[in-house]
């Protein structure tokens, strides 16, 4: 189960970072909660079969075959038969080239492979084959993010929300992304409160933030020539 457990904590968005350390300990303490809070979110499955839409956005029926060859692949997964895994998951997308469940999943394996560029390329052919792919999208930015790519990240982020504005987990790594590695204090506040709306219950962690980066924002409005965020650099 613990290559299963992995592909579980890759469809979460685990940020790793530090702040400046000119920072007043109150904001240290807040953002190393909110870094640790990052890398708990809720748990997924694994991606699932995922067809592109036809002509006037009538989503294709996913094939019983497929259906059942991919949940073939996932207990394989499960019971970590990784490379039999791998070899369904590929036929699958020799089969059904253009539903881009496959290729998510393969990502992810090579994620825990440690081949980044093979990963990349293939959540790149998940949004090829399905433009709308939420996980592709997702991923990519994960991916970006991790390889200080922020731009990219940024981009694929706003994608995914665009395509699945409910999801609150995406909303809460944008907000991370633009408050701990871009500066976009304003936007992240946004995302935050929007984060927070999403959730069943308000979380009081989360309230913390919001009150830390509302302070932000007022002190960086007092000295709008100084640059209250420091460069972040990764480890």
């Amino acid at each position: 189960m613990k290559f299963f457990n992995y592909l579980l904590n890759c469809l979460k968005n685990c940020f790793i970072s530090s702040r400046s350390t000119n920072r007043a300990t109150a904001t240290v303490a807040t953002t190393m909660t909110l870094v640790l809070a990052a890398c708990t979110a809720q748990q997924q499955q694994p991606d699932m079969p995922t067809s592109s839409n036809t002509a006037g956005n009538v989503e294709r029926a996913i094939p019983k075959a497929l259906k059942t060859r991919y949940q073939t692949a996932i207990t394989q997964l499960q019971n970590e038969q990784i490379e039999l895994a791998s070899q369904g998951f590929r036929a699958l997308t020799i089969d059904y080239p253009t539903y881009s469940g496959a290729y998510i999943n393969l990502g992810l394996i090579e994620l825990k492979r440690k081949q980044t560029d093979e990963a990349e390329n293939l959540f790149r052919q998940a949004i090829s084959v399905n433009p709308e792919s939420f996980s592709g999208h997702h991923q990519l930015a994960i991916l970006y993010r991790k390889k200080g790519q922020f731009d990219q990240a940024e981009s694929h982020y706003l994608h995914a929300i665009k395509i699945d504005p409910s999801s609150p987990e995406v909303h809460r790594n944008l907000a991370i992304l633009y408050d701990l590695y871009m500066g976009k204090l304003t936007q992240a506040l946004t995302l935050y409160q929007t984060y927070q709306s999403l959730l069943p219950e308000p979380d009081p962690v989360l309230k913390g933030w919001i009150i830390d980066i509302k302070n932000r924002i007022k002190a960086q409005n007092k000295n709008p020539d100084k640059n209250i965020d420091s460069a972040i650099t990764e480890n």
